[in-house]
């Protein structure tokens, strides 16, 4: 594997709001849901690497991945997690080096390696690195092409731990120190899981070994797993795919290695996404019976289930129950990589069935560390995440900045902007308005024959029956002229024009209202009066237009089908239909406010300068100004305006949506976060396996060194990182460390 020379070569995080990306997402997404389902890589896996019948090899099949043998009597044997990478470099990168590095200090000890000591972990012993790396969630993002998987997730761990020196006398390199087992997320089945199968399960070929990149090596045959460790302990790696649902084939595995099990032993389950996130949602069905279905037969055969760890959602949370189980938890932690995901909308509490029991996991229970090595971390009543609620609070208040990190997105909507107006504005209705005293129609209105024949009835006096001859032309002047009856100073006129001669004629009165205005009741009377019409010509103009209608309410439809509801049934979908029209609602009236004021400046200021600038070289008839008549560059200036300016104002609406949404109704945590692009808060797991005990230790590192924090090394050794950061990294413990003693915890078999 050929490592890049140039930093700046690597991937930067993904522009999730680019409407590009957004286009292919949607076609990904919809095309893999709907053909994954019929060509599942999880059957094809099971043909290609079938059960044996035979018992002993049975045996051998169920125990290939085992590590037993590799740490005795009460030597602990270490094991990492991490989740969600091979996004942007930097964050993936950052994670690696950690993962990499030989041993992280506690507190105390010195600056290492570009590492500084944990900031929380007490005591003189190092943290080991994991013989074994486990990961889960996503691989890559966002699609999982061989280019992508090589550039995001390979280089970067080869970078952070390299390669060996050749053994000299076999003339190979030997054999890599870390294994690696994946488990694939929804962004790897984007493709129906053949480039994680290509690139994982890569020793299913027979040929000893999997996907070498630097010093780690993937060792699976399926992109699920069953994992023997020292001192009886298990862990489990399992693959429920896009439809949430476990493969018959991937069941009949985990069942087999389960006849392997006994009271003796006690397993870790690995899951690409948190099931217990699913609860209250149509997905909660597949949620418990893939629970179930797991955890049934080692637990009739007296195996303890120690815990259950997964990605998928970008941040760090471990939701605990004690009374039924003993001690059981619930772990979250997918921060190896990918943009951050708030916990602000994590519920304290969650009320689980478990195996036929409905039990109560809790959120607040977080552990302090206690300073000492000797004493245990203290149970307080904080929430167990990261980042923190409050901190995750202040994250989503910075979604105002949304224009500015997604430009691309805001010209999308500017150009929608442009378009609707523009097909609005060109439309002609037939309206009416109250003309001001001393005021006349001045913006090519004409009067409805009907209005015409009520002004000139031949009661009227001789010069008014003159003007029949000017009502072919348009000229109406005459009649309006005449004071005729009046209300509150006001006179009537009904007449037909485009869209945006009414809306240049109203702002003319609304102007010359406002300065004849004597108090406040009266500026806001007629500011009121504008505000009605102006929405009254816009309800006309999508009467009017069958094409723009239909185009709004295929926009609607859109802001419906992304709009999420914390309810669940008939109340939930009312509130999905507020939600999405409130949100196009607000659209359309941005929409056309900026319309109006635009039309207004580009026809009055912006014309009379340009008029000035066209000199007295122009003629009089139609001035001209660089070869084209003044009027072309009152029109062309407009898209320019709208997609510019509309589409921030656009983009702000929409980012001020997700944030209230996610403030208030805890929902769209994914849409606003991925807007933003975060590539702090970083997280994994690093697991200590002893004959009595598995104690987790949860690792944060809150900012990672920008591209231009990163230096190459000078004469790297083997086995050492090729870049490291030129400022220290500096980890944190988030809680704990999380101790799980075998014997408190108590399984609950279904009866």
């Amino acid at each position: 594997m050929e490592i890049e020379r140039n930093l700046n070569s690597y991937a930067q995080m993904v522009r999730w709001f680019s409407p590009h990306l957004l286009v292919l997402a949607a076609y990904r997404d919809t095309v893999a849901r709907i053909f994954g389902e019929f060509a599942d890589q999880r059957g094809i896996q099971h043909v290609a690497d079938p059960i044996p019948t035979d018992e002993e090899l049975k045996k051998k099949f169920c125990n290939r991945y085992d590590y037993s043998g590799e740490a005795g009597g009460s030597t602990p044997y270490w094991v990492d997690f991490a989740a969600d990478l091979g996004d942007g470099f930097d964050s993936t990168y950052s994670v690696a080096y950690l993962l990499a590095a030989d041993k992280l200090h506690p507190e105390q000890a010195r600056t290492t390696g570009g590492i500084r000591g944990i900031k929380g972990l007490a005591g003189s012993e190092p943290l080991e690195h994991g013989r074994l790396l486990i990961l889960s969630g996503d691989e890559v993002y966002p699609w999982p092409t061989h280019e992508d998987y090589e550039l995001k997730t390979f280089k970067p761990y080869a970078m952070a731990l390299s390669e060996p020196a050749i053994d000299p006398q076999t003339g190979r390199l030997p054999p890599a120190s870390r294994h690696v087992f994946a488990i694939p997320g929804n962004h790897d089945w984007y493709d129906g899981l053949n480039a994680f199968d290509d690139q994982f399960c890569r020793a299913r070929a027979g040929t000893g070994g999997g996907m070498r990149f630097g010093d780690w090596e993937t060792r699976q045959h399926r992109s699920s797993f069953a994992i023997k460790l020292p001192h009886n302990w298990w862990i489990w790696g399992a693959d429920i795919q896009l439809n949430d649902l476990l493969d018959p084939g991937q069941l009949s595995y985990f069942r087999a290695v389960a006849e392997q099990m006994g009271p003796e032993d006690r397993f870790i389950l690995c899951t690409a996404e948190p099931s217990w996130y699913a609860l209250g949602t149509p997905a909660e069905r597949f949620a418990r019976q893939n629970l179930n279905g797991l955890i049934e037969a080692p637990i009739r055969r007296g195996a303890k289930l120690c815990g259950i760890f997964s990605g998928d959602w970008h941040h760090y949370s471990r939701y605990n129950e004690s009374q039924a189980l003993g001690n059981m938890n619930l772990i979250t932690a997918g921060g190896a990589g990918a943009y951050i995901h708030g916990t602000y909308h994590l519920k304290r509490k969650l009320d689980f069935e478990w195996v036929g029991k409905t039990l109560e996991f809790r959120l607040d229970r977080k552990l302090e560390p206690s300073g000492s090595d000797t004493e245990p971390p203290k149970q307080t009543t904080a929430n167990a995440c990261y980042p923190s609620k409050a901190t995750s609070y202040r994250l989503a208040l910075g979604n105002w900045l949304f224009p500015f990190r997604n430009f691309g997105f805001c010209l999308a909507v500017g150009i929608v902007y442009w378009l609707l107006t523009w097909t609005f504005a060109t439309l002609r209705i037939d309206f009416w308005l109250e003309v001001p005293k001393d005021q006349q129609i001045t913006r090519g209105l004409i009067q409805t024959p009907q209005a015409v024949r009520e002004c000139l009835e031949p009661t009227q006096r001789p010069q008014q029956q003159r003007t029949r001859s000017n009502v072919a032309t348009g000229d109406v002047k005459s009649c309006l002229l005449d004071p005729g009856p009046e209300r509150n100073g006001y006179r009537p006129f009904n007449g037909t024009g485009r869209i945006e001669d009414w809306t240049l004629q109203l702002i003319d009165f609304y102007i010359a209202d406002i300065k004849a205005a004597t108090s406040f009741k009266q500026m806001a009377d007629n500011t009121g009066y504008l505000f009605l019409k102006c929405v009254h010509l816009l309800l006309l103009g999508m009467i009017n237009s069958v094409g723009a209608a239909l185009f709004l309410f295929g926009i609607w439809f859109a802001f419906f089908a992304i709009t999420q509801s914390k309810y669940r049934g008939k109340r939930g979908l009312a509130s999905r239909v507020v939600v999405a029209t409130l949100h196009h609602g607000t659209h359309l009236l941005f929409m056309w406010g900026l319309y109006c004021a635009f039309a207004y400046f580009n026809n009055t200021w912006l014309e009379r300068h340009l008029d000035t600038l066209a000199g007295t070289s122009a003629s009089a008839a139609a001035p001209t100004l660089l070869l084209a008549p003044v009027p072309f560059w009152v029109s062309f200036i407009y898209p320019f305006e709208m997609v510019l300016i509309g589409g921030t104002l656009g983009g702000l609406i929409f980012g001020l949506y997700l944030m209230v949404t996610y403030i208030f109704g805890k929902v769209n945590c994914d849409w606003l976060f991925s807007s933003q692009r975060l590539d702090g808060y970083r997280c994994f797991l690093r697991m200590k396996f002893e004959p009595d005990k598995l104690t987790i230790y949860p690792i944060r590192l809150d900012a990672v060194p920008p591209r231009t924090g990163w230096r190459w090394r000078r004469n790297p050794g083997p086995r050492e990182p090729l870049v490291e950061p030129i400022s220290p990294l500096k980890p944190r413990l988030i809680e704990g460390p999380i101790v799980i003693r075998p014997d408190e915890v108590r399984n609950i078999a279904r009866t």
